[in-house]
C-alpha cells in the first residue's frame, strides 16, 4: 500500500512538514503563557532583547540568524518536493 500511496503524497507531505516546522517560531502564545525568561521561545527572547532606549543589535542579529537557519536548511533540503507539490495542480496535461 505504501508503494502506491506514498509517491503521489511526497510533495504534499514535504509542504506540510515545512509549514508545521514553522510553528516552533510562534510568538503570541508563548508571550502570553510563559513567565520565566529561561523558558522563552527564541522569538520572545529576541523581543525581550529590544529595550526602550538601548538595543543590543549584535545579539538581536545573531538570534535572528539562529532562528532563520533551521527553516532555511529544511526548505533547501525539501525544495524539490515543495515546488513540485505547488506546481502539481498548475500543469495541464
Amino acid at each position: 500500500m505504501l508503494k502506491v500511496a506514498l509517491p503521489p503524497l511526497k510533495p504534499a507531505l514535504a509542504a506540510l512538514g515545512i509549514f508545521l516546522l514553522y510553528q516552533w517560531n510562534d510568538f503570541i502564545w508563548p508571550l502570553i503563557v510563559l513567565r520565566d525568561n529561561t523558558s522563552f521561545t527564541l522569538p520572545v527572547a529576541l523581543a525581550a532583547l529590544q529595550g526602550v532606549n538601548d538595543n543590543d543589535y549584535g545579539a538581536i542579529l545573531t538570534g535572528t540568524a539562529v532562528a532563520a537557519t533551521p527553516m532555511a536548511v529544511v526548505f533547501r533540503v525539501l525544495q524539490r518536493h515543495f515546488v513540485s507539490g505547488l506546481l502539481a495542480g498548475a500543469v495541464k496535461e
